[in-house]
Formats: C-alpha cells, structure tokens, sequence
C-alpha cells in the first residue's frame, strides 16, 4: 500500500489557549499515520521492532496554511517518497473536513537499534520501491537552515517524565513544546507559525538539562524567510493529486533560529564547545 490514510478528532485536550491544536500534537498525527503505514509496509518484509529496533525522526519541514481548531476533524494522508542506505524521507499532507490542505510536512527517518542506539542499515529490508510515491509534501523539503552567531539563553529545563516516551528518551514532538516554551503568550497570541524546520542531534535522557537559545534572524534577511531561504509572499503549495494551494502570508513575518544545548556535556559526544540537542527556525507570520 503506498498511501496511508488516518483521520483524527480535535479534542479540548489537544488544543492551546486560542483553541487551536498544538503544532506537537499535529506533528504527533502525522507520526501516528507513518507508524501504522510502516506497520502495513514491514508485514511483508519484516518487523523492525521484533528485531530490537525502533523508527527515530532525524530532520523535519512542515508548513501550515492553518491550524485546525477544536472539534474540527483532520485527515493524515502519507507516502514514502525515497529509501537510501540509512535514511528514509516520508511525506504527509493534512487537510480538513471540506479537503482543504492545512500542513505538509517531510520528514527523515532513520532505524535505531534499541541496545546500541545505532543507526541501521535500511536497504537490506527489501522493500518495493514502486511503493513508493515521489511527490514533495513541503516547499521547504530539503532545505538547510542558516546559523546566526548571537543567541540569547531563553531558559532551562530537565528532561522529565512526561517528555519521555517508550524509547526513554524525550519524544521529538515534545522539542516543539520547548521551542514555543521560549516565546511569551503575547507573542503567540499574536502570531500564526507558518513554517519549522527541526534538526535533531542528539537523544535526550532523563534527567538530562538543556538550555534553550534562540536568536531573530536580521529583518533585512529575516523577514521573507525561514529555514534561511527566501519565501516569497504567496507560497504555492502543491497537494498529492495535483492542485495547488495558495498559502498567503502576512508582510509581517519574524524568523527565530534556535538550539537546545546540554549543560552537561561530559557524557555527550559533540563538535565544538557545545552539545547540541537540536536546531530549529520557525517563521511566524500577522
């Protein structure tokens, strides 16, 4: 089956303080879908799970045209687009009740071994590649993003239980609560996220303490931009059966870069004179 579909209620507990469901539980709906595609995928070429490994989201790129609100109901559509040596790129595609697209996203995955938090290698599962679908989810797919040199420490936090999922270490929805975290009610109840794009690095443990920083990119560069790519006002998002969706964006735009970096690094392998847990930059629009 090269297309999953899942369908999901906006529930109260789901939503923030406007109402509207949380950027981490939509980015949790999507990897609901992918887990109970791969769960269709892998009975037929084996169970990664059964042979002591589980699936870990490396890098993400979702865009939002809006975000669904309370007792609204979303449809998950995904696909795996490509399968190299160790990574695999999965694209999605929300939309609501009338099947208007309100997010696309693309993320990488890769298998960790549970005992060795190794990746493993993913051409040897043998699946068909005429399963696979290859259509971009995401105009930011593939994108780098751009580092800015001054980062200000937003605050800190001790990886704790309810961060912790199954693989005991912090579910990477969670990184996005943290990220929002670091933003006043004010600010956000004043913005709309319209892009993010995460990077994560390394896993969090419990008990684990990270700073988090974030830095404005300059309005010069900043302002039409997120993922340090220009976007022009009027984004042409283009669905899986072909049409395209128009994702208008405010002039008003701010882009932050951030970074969440372990205060203690003496059991952490990095370059340079942090480790880093993860990178982001998310871009609010008016």
């Amino acid at each position: 089956m090269e297309l999953c579909k899942a369908g999901f209620s906006v529930e109260s507990y789901m939503v923030d303080f406007r109402n509207k469901l949380r950027l981490s539980l939509l980015l949790g709906m999507q990897q609901e879908t992918a887990f109970r595609h791969a769960e269709q995928l892998f009975a037929q070429y084996g169970n990664p799970a059964a042979d002591g490994c589980f699936w870990v989201v490396t890098q993400s790129w979702t865009s939002i045209l809006r975000m669904p609100r309370i007792k609204e109901y979303v449809n998950v559509e995904t696909w795996v687009r490509s399968i190299s040596r160790v990574s695999s790129r999965r694209n999605f595609r929300v939309t609501d009740d009338q099947g208007q697209v309100v997010a696309l996203t693309s993320m990488d995955w890769v298998i960790v071994n549970l005992a060795t938090r190794r990746p493993q290698r993913l051409d040897g599962w043998g699946i068909d590649r005429q399963l696979f679908r290859d259509v971009q989810a995401s105009p930011l797919e593939g994108q780098r993003l751009r580092k800015i040199p001054e980062l200000t420490p937003a605050y800190s936090k001790t990886v704790r239980y309810s961060d912790i999922d199954e693989n005991n270490h912090a579910n990477n929805t969670r990184y996005v609560d943290w990220i929002l975290d670091s933003f006043g009610l004010d600010f956000l109840r004043q913005k709309e996220i319209s892009h993010i794009y995460l990077s994560f690095k390394q896993e969090c443990a419990p008990g684990d303490r990270l700073t988090i920083l974030k830095g404005a990119y300059p309005e010069e560069t900043g302002g039409n931009m997120c993922c340090g790519h220009n976007l022009p006002h009027s984004t042409n998002l283009r669905a899986t059966d072909g049409r395209e969706t128009s994702q208008e964006t405010s002039q008003e735009q701010e882009a932050y870069y951030m970074e969440g970096r372990f205060e203690d690094c003496l059991n952490k392998s990095f370059n340079g004179s942090h480790a880093q847990a993860f990178q982001a930059e998310i871009l609010f629009s008016r």
